[in-house]
């Protein structure tokens, strides 16, 4: 019995090693997305300020604060995807180190 569980922790490990790869992928992209949304975050904002004090469009204020929320949904996807790799890796690791 102690050899299958050795035999199955050590399967195990690979899964672990390609897991963090995608985890490190994962928080760059994120990390970068979040920069990029957060300088997207202003522009938008200006520009919904700017919308309400000359045009008083609302249609275009609208649509701005969608396109907003859009690329917080796409971090919030992000960050959720970041979550679920590290909790399999803990569970993983938690396997093996049993």
């Amino acid at each position: 019995m102690f050899v299958l569980k050795l035999i199955g922790k050590v399967c195990i490990l690979p899964a672990i090693v390609v897991l963090a790869f995608l985890l490190g992928i994962v928080k760059v992209c994120v990390g970068i997305y979040n920069f990029a949304r957060a300088l997207f975050g202003l522009l938008i904002g200006a520009l919904v300020i700017l919308t309400v004090i000359f045009y008083q469009d609302w249609l275009q204020i609208g649509l701005l604060v969608i396109i907003s929320c859009i690329g917080i949904s796409i971090l919030a996807a992000g960050i959720f995807l970041e979550i679920i790799l590290e909790s399999g890796i803990s569970r993983l690791s938690k396997f093996v180190l049993s």
